[in-house]
């Protein structure tokens, strides 16, 4: 199959996701993202949605995102395969304070 995670450049790296369509209203560009890399069997590294396409990709079932990893440079390998993980939980009764 296709790659639907694939690590993009060596400065300011960065991934192209694929989300699905159940999940997309709840992403949006600011949120924190844990990032671990099929290719190292151990760790994972901090990362934040960069954007999110409201138009379906190619498929008509997913939305591209991009999320920014923050690694050392050079840690990470262009063409990669890795997977994001976003927490989009709503908790539509929740009491914001601002």
């Amino acid at each position: 199959g296709q790659p639907l995670v694939v690590v993009v450049g060596r400065t300011g790296v960065y991934l192209e996701a694929a989300a699905p369509g159940r999940v997309v209203d709840a992403l949006s560009p600011g949120q924190p993202a844990r990032v671990t890399v099929d290719a190292q069997r151990t760790g994972s590294y901090s990362g934040v949605v960069r954007t999110v396409s409201r138009v379906a990709g190619s498929d008509g079932r997913s939305f591209p995102v991009e999320v920014e990893i923050q690694a050392p440079d050079g840690q990470l390998k262009a063409g990669g395969l890795a997977r994001a993980e976003v927490d989009a939980t709503t908790y539509p009764q929740a009491l914001t304070v601002s």
